[in-house]
């Protein structure tokens, strides 16, 4: 699951060419507070894994200070992403699955 978001909420607009579209948003501070619900219906043992059962990717935050920053995701299915922060020259994570059929994942070159 990915969820639209930025610090404050809100609109942006729609990154396609051919639309107008205004995209609604959530909050960073909204996303905690629907991760922290979640907690309620984890089905493992608390004491040894805690917390919720939805994360918030290490790619969403600064390597260095460890503060949230605004990433922007480029995709085209659900496994086949990439993410990009800052100037969105900064890749975070790549994702390609679902292309083994068409490049082995083993013999990349």
């Amino acid at each position: 699951m990915a969820i639209i978001a930025t610090e404050q909420g809100g609109v942006v607009d729609s990154p396609s060419a051919k639309s107008d579209r205004k995209i609604p948003t959530l909050s960073w501070q909204q996303v905690r507070a629907i991760r922290d619900r979640f907690a309620a219906l984890k089905p493992y043992d608390r004491t040894i894994i805690p917390g919720s059962i939805l994360k918030i990717d290490a790619e969403n935050y600064q390597r260095e200070t460890d503060i949230q920053i605004q990433l922007y995701c480029h995709s085209i299915a659900a496994k086949r992403y990439a993410l990009l922060a800052g100037d969105r020259a900064d890749l975070r994570k790549s994702l390609a699955h679902g292309l083994g059929y068409l490049l082995s994942p083993i013999d990349a070159e």
